[in-house]
């Protein structure tokens, strides 16, 4: 924590969880500790099959679907989920890197309290960035949706689309 702004962990040879050190660690110290606790790894990965991150769309303040804005610009991002089984509380969000995996900001359903539906069935959540100053360059999002408490992970979707900054006064 002390040397890196940015932590990837790896879980059976793959990413499970990349972004900022303190998230990506706290959440690993958390799966520890429900191992520990008597929980089975197969149990915590298992969830998975509760929900699957489809696909994502950006827009702009007008809901005209983009992938390029201006400096300042207001950014929809919608995501397409399946619920596939009744879950209550489920945590959604999105998390913006730059093109060296620097995390910028992120957006989420329990700090912005929005509630998702908790039955089976197709989705979407659109969390809105209000007038993103971001410098001109091309970001990735990370998508993920978590259980109630925003510990264990039911999809998690690393650098999953990208969108581009342009301006005219920057350059």
């Amino acid at each position: 924590r002390n040397f890196c702004d940015h932590a990837i962990w790896l879980m059976d040879g793959t990413i499970h969880l990349r972004g900022n050190v303190n998230t990506v660690v706290d959440q690993y110290l958390d799966y520890m500790k429900i191992e520990k606790e008597g929980h089975k790894k197969e149990e915590f990965i298992k969830t998975k099959d509760f929900l699957s991150v489809d696909e994502v769309t950006f827009f702009d303040c007008n809901m005209n679907c983009k992938n390029s804005f201006e400096v300042g610009s207001t950014i929809n991002v919608v995501v397409d989920y399946t619920l596939k089984t009744e879950l209550n509380g489920i945590v959604g969000g999105v998390a913006i890197f730059d093109n060296r995996n620097t995390y910028i900001c992120g957006l989420n359903t329990k700090i912005d309290r929005i509630k998702l539906p908790n039955k089976p069935g197709q989705y979407q959540l659109i969390l809105t960035y209000e007038q993103l100053h971001l410098l001109p360059g091309t970001y990735f999002v990370d998508v993920g949706f978590y259980e109630s408490s925003g510990v264990i992970p039911l999809d998690y979707k690393s650098r999953f689309k990208s969108f581009r900054i342009d301006s005219s006064h920057y350059f």
